[in-house]
């Protein structure tokens, strides 16, 4: 089965490096004719907020549909009502008909009283659109489920963490909920860009530099350059080409619907618009590498 393809917006949020206005709206504007899927959150964007960027852009001709993130920034008791009234805005401007699905940003315990509050506002008035969550937390996932039909969760997912999501992937097959995998490069580590020499200064990943995590870091950014030479040796793979050797990989594993492609350049989302083909036999061999292999903690 061929995935649509699907584009993260994180990189375009300013967390990696200051962005160009014009350049942002060129790059999204791309983004919308070219690929399926279009993954935002109502919180990305730190000098421009991209759902607003987005609504400054014709999408009359979009081919895209959306994945629409909310309440990444909220805390316990929030204001239901106002989100409701933000998320029915935004839904009747990129037209219902485009929302792919709903997901809870950052959902918590704390949130849990109001999340189930918003998501039966919400699901009354939308039935049609699917609902579910962002987390690696397999006691948070049964714990929203609890209480709530979720149809689908956003996992990070990436040869270092795989290992240690098996267990959850199990859940989510066994409760038949569909995977969308983000992360696949884990903030770039998987690239080919860096060694542990490089230093970091975005937001996102300054915090590798860290006393306490410069360990994991170290641990994570060695075991890329493992993954790295084995795709290069047994694929005959050019370092350029990592990336979507990654996403195309991620795209054949079992229950998972979406691979969350990333970019932070005009440049980088048109290059990994490509797909590589990849055998069963090879997408089995690469899990078996992950699953024994190339596991490293969270960081």
């Amino acid at each position: 089965m061929v995935r649509d393809l699907c584009l993260g917006l994180l990189g375009f949020s300013g967390n990696y490096g200051i962005q160009d206005y014009d350049k942002l709206k060129e790059a999204l504007s791309f983004a919308l004719r070219h690929y399926s899927l279009i993954d935002i959150s109502t919180d990305y964007g730190i000098d421009y907020n991209l759902v607003e960027v987005l609504k400054n852009i014709d999408i009359d001709n979009a081919k895209s549909h959306f994945i629409y993130k909310v309440g990444c920034n909220y805390t316990e008791a929030y204001d239901v009502n106002l989100l409701i009234s933000q998320t029915r805005e935004d839904l009747q401007f990129f037209g219902v008909n485009n929302i792919d699905s709903i997901m809870f940003h950052r959902p918590s315990p704390s949130k849990l009283h109001s999340d189930m509050k918003f998501f039966r506002l919400i699901r009354s008035r939308f039935p049609e659109i699917p609902f579910g969550m962002c987390t690696n937390s397999k006691p948070l996932y049964c714990l929203y489920k609890k209480q709530m039909d979720i149809e689908l969760v956003q996992i990070a997912l990436n040869p270092f963490d795989y290992a240690d999501n098996i267990s959850f992937l199990d859940v989510l097959d066994r409760d038949k909920v569909s995977v969308q995998a983000r992360s696949i490069l884990s903030s770039g580590l998987l690239s080919g860009k860096y060694d542990r020499k490089s230093i970091f200064i975005d937001n996102m990943r300054s915090r590798y530099h860290e006393k306490d995590a410069s360990y994991k870091y170290n641990k994570r950014i060695d075991t890329a350059s493992r993954v790295i030479k084995y795709i290069e040796d047994e694929y005959n793979m050019s370092p350029g080409d990592i990336p979507v050797f990654l996403y195309s990989v991620f795209e054949k594993i079992p229950n998972v619907k979406n691979v969350i492609r990333g970019g932070s350049s005009l440049a980088q989302i048109s290059n990994n618009l490509a797909r590589i083909p990849i055998d069963s036999a090879g997408v089995n061999h690469f899990i078996s590498m992950m699953e024994s292999d190339w596991g490293c903690e969270y960081v």
